[in-house]
Formats: structure tokens, C-alpha cells, sequence
């Protein structure tokens, strides 16, 4: 996905795929990993962190269950 902003954050970037997913529930931020650019993002500033033009987000869903 490509998002035509020069400056946005990891929660806006999560609302964004919401709107554009019919299931949201895979979306749920608690069991994401999200990387910006090779690192976790709960290390730079968690659902804040910046994402700039050219950043390279990654999104894991983690799956649960027995």
C-alpha cells in the first residue's frame, strides 16, 4: 500500500488499512508487530512514531490459539 503523505504516524497508518480492510478484527494493534524501516516501533515512540516519505512499514499480525 502506498499512502501519498509526506509525514504521517503508526496510528494513522493503522486507521488507514482499516478503512481500507473488511476485517478489521486482524487489525487489532495488540496483536500487531510493527516495523518502520527494520525496527519495532514500540521502540521508537509506539503508536506515535513518525513515518516519513520513502519509510518502510511492516506489519505482522500474531496469531493465538491452542
Amino acid at each position: 500500500m502506498v499512502i501519498d503523505k509526506p509525514q504521517s504516524t503508526v496510528k494513522e497508518i493503522i486507521e488507514e488499512l482499516k478503512n481500507e480492510s473488511r476485517n478489521t478484527k486482524i487489525l487489532h494493534e495488540q496483536n500487531l508487530i510493527i516495523t518502520v524501516n527494520g525496527v519495532d516501533s514500540s521502540v521508537s515512540g509506539g503508536k506515535e512514531t513518525i513515518i516519513k516519505s520513502g519509510d518502510v512499514i511492516t506489519i505482522v499480525t500474531i496469531v493465538h490459539g491452542g
